[in-house]
């Protein structure tokens, strides 16, 4: 991958690691409903209370860095800055949503159908030689970043994981299991007393059936 295929790649795994008031296809209906209702998304802080407001600032500056490129040039400073205003505000909860909804369901078992309607993005196949392609009809910023997350989901081995100990899902790096050294130390010291704990369970049990039959023996 490319350098900037893998900031796309990170910024993708920390948004599906944040929840949605109701996940897969319930999620993608919520979102629907509240787009029809207000005409956006709700932000995470909006809907978790205030939570995660540092982690949302940070993930709409980086969408914006990222974007930034794709218009530069291309509009004014007073546009590009109702531009940026638009991507925090509306751009970046849809696309939580479509991230979320699809990562998410994977990452646990089960089965994504239709995974596109939530951005209501059409998409353009064209075949290059004996390559199919895909790409948005429309070179906006966001179809950028929807294209790119339909790529890079289907680079194998699948780039995603979710960690088993905080949840967080994360781009892998080769056969890594966990989201960070903490999680893995963490979870290894767990596992460490988890069979301290049945050792010593096992040989308490051992023990007293031993003074249970020495005591037998010896009323005998």
């Amino acid at each position: 991958m490319t350098k900037r295929e893998q900031a796309f790649a990170q910024l993708f795994a920390r948004l599906a690691s944040i929840p949605l008031p109701a996940e897969g296809v319930a999620g993608r209906q919520w979102a629907l409903n509240e787009f029809e209702r207000q005409g956006r998304v709700p932000t995470p802080p909006e809907y978790l209370d205030g939570q995660l407001e540092r982690e949302w600032a940070a993930l709409e500056s980086d969408y914006v860095r990222l974007a930034k490129p794709r218009i530069a040039g291309r509009i004014d400073a007073k546009r590009e800055s109702a531009w940026e205003a638009k991507a925090m505000r509306q751009d970046l909860p849809l696309l939580l949503v479509h991230v979320r909804t699809i990562l998410w369901p994977l990452l646990h078992g089960e089965k994504v159908s239709q995974p596109f309607e939530v951005l209501g993005t059409a998409f353009v196949w064209r075949l290059q030689g004996n390559v199919l392609t895909q790409e948005p009809d429309q070179p906006t910023p966001l179809a950028e970043f929807h294209a790119s997350f339909v790529r890079l989901a289907h680079v194998r081995p699948f780039l995603y994981r979710c960690c088993p100990r905080c949840q967080r899902v994360f781009v892998r790096v080769k056969r890594q299991v966990y989201c960070s050294q903490v999680c893995r130390t963490a979870s290894l010291e767990a596992a460490r007393k988890g069979k301290r704990r049945e050792y010593m369970k096992t040989y308490m049990a051992t023990r007293r059936a031993r003074e249970r039959a020495r005591a037998r023996r010896e009323g005998r």
